[in-house]
Parts: structure tokens; C-alpha cells; sequence
């Protein structure tokens, strides 16, 4: 074999594998949608199926008659799949969930890993080596911490609505919610009271006002700076 002919099928093999991974990708390819801190978003996606994405939120998708697919990778969305034969699986953390039509609440996030919720219709939670078998989730179940249980929807939903529901969750918690909502920072000054407990449902996107409101709820004293609202003692 001549250099030529040698170089001659090393290119052409070069090209075929580039044609490859093209095909590769095109197949695979998913969309990609984000927001900033305090930005919520609408979109529909091709095959009908809707999405509103939280505040600082990241993820892909791909929704075509053969292939729906969602991967969240940070925050929050509300998930309205269409009818189709093609069922729509979501991946977030290192849970897989796959759903028929419905309405569904998903959520990841550092602290608690990935959380789906069924408001209406029904789910499969895919089994890992921990859980041994798949899950299901039917309305109004949650899947959390590897844990199903029938959380308050209300509660679930307020972020929808601009709110946020707290249930004995600590103040650095209510904080770390508060500043995904707000460029001014909700800032804990005095670590000695990031633990103490807050209930309740508070508006989500003024950060001054949410301090004031902490401050009198647990005796706390309030401070303002520049593009931020310190609480302590």
C-alpha cells in the first residue's frame, strides 16, 4: 500500500467517525434552559408538554414524538406532560423518573438531592441499588430522600405563586430560599442563630422586607448594608 492510499483511509476513517459522533449528537441533542436569581420562566415544549422553571434553575430537554426526555440538573420546575404513546422520563440528581400525562413538581437541589411530587397522574421512580425496586408515585405523593410520602401541595406549589412555605426549617435554610429570589443577600451575621426554627409562608423577592419579618417573629436585630440584610443578635 502506497503513503497515499495509507493517508487516504486514515482520513477517510477520520471522516466517518466525525460523521459518527455528528449522528451521535444529533440524536442525543437536548435543549438547554436556565434562569437567574429571581427570574421565573414559561415555555412550552414541542410536543406540547409544559414547563415553568423557579429562580436559578438549569436543565435540558428534548420532547419529539420518539424521545422525551428531561434532566434537571439545579432548582425547581412544574412539569406538565402531554398525552403521547412516548412515556417522559426525568433525571435528576441520581433519580430517574418516568411519567405518563400529569402534572408534576420536581426539584434539586445540594442539600436534598432530587424530590418528585405527582400532583395529578402517576409516576415510576427507576430502583437503585439502595431501594432495590422501582417506586411509584401516584397525586399527590412525593418522592424525597428516598422516602414516598403525601407532603401539603399547597405548600409545595406557593413557589408558583411568588411564595415560599416553611415548615420548622432552619433560618440559614429560609436564607439559602430567600437569596435564590433576590440580589440583595439575606445574610445570617450571628452563626449562633442559623438554627432557630421558621414556620410559615412568606412572599419570595424583597429580601428587607422578609428580614424585618424574621427579625420580629424570633427577637432578632436587623441590619442594612449595601446589596444586603443582616440578622443576628
Amino acid at each position: 500500500m502506497t503513503r497515499r492510499r495509507a493517508l487516504g483511509g486514515v482520513a477517510a476513517l477520520a471522516v466517518t467517525a466525525v460523521a459518527g459522533t455528528g449522528v451521535f449528537q444529533a440524536a442525543y441533542a437536548a435543549t438547554p434552559y436556565r434562569t437567574g436569581i429571581g427570574e421565573q420562566r414559561r415555555i412550552v415544549l414541542p410536543d406540547g408538554s409544559a414547563l415553568l422553571l423557579d429562580a436559578v434553575t438549569r436543565l435540558h430537554v428534548v420532547a419529539t414524538e420518539r424521545r422525551r426526555r428531561l434532566w434537571l440538573t439545579q432548582g425547581r420546575i412544574d412539569l406538565t406532560v402531554a398525552p403521547s404513546a412516548t412515556p417522559f422520563t426525568i433525571t435528576a440528581a441520581d433519580r430517574a423518573m418516568t411519567a405518563g400525562a400529569g402534572r408534576f413538581d420536581l426539584r434539586c437541589d445540594a442539600r436534598d438531592g432530587a424530590a418528585f411530587t405527582a400532583i395529578e397522574g402517576r409516576a415510576t421512580i427507576a430502583a437503585t441499588t439502595s431501594t432495590g425496586a422501582a417506586q411509584l408515585l401516584t397525586n399527590g405523593s412525593r418522592l424525597r430522600n428516598g422516602v414516598i410520602d403525601r407532603p401539603d401541595l399547597a405548600a409545595t406549589r406557593a413557589w408558583t405563586s411568588g411564595r415560599a412555605a416553611f415548615h420548622d426549617d432552619t433560618l440559614a435554610t429560609v436564607a439559602e430560599e430567600a437569596n435564590r429570589y433576590s440580589a440583595t443577600r439575606l445574610v445570617i451575621a450571628d452563626p449562633a442563630v442559623a438554627g432557630l426554627q421558621v414556620s410559615g409562608m412568606y412572599r419570595m423577592g424583597d429580601n428587607v422586607a422578609l428580614g424585618r419579618a424574621l427579625a420580629t417573629l424570633l427577637s432578632l436585630r436587623l441590619r442594612t448594608m449595601d446589596g444586603a440584610v443582616l440578622l443576628g443578635r
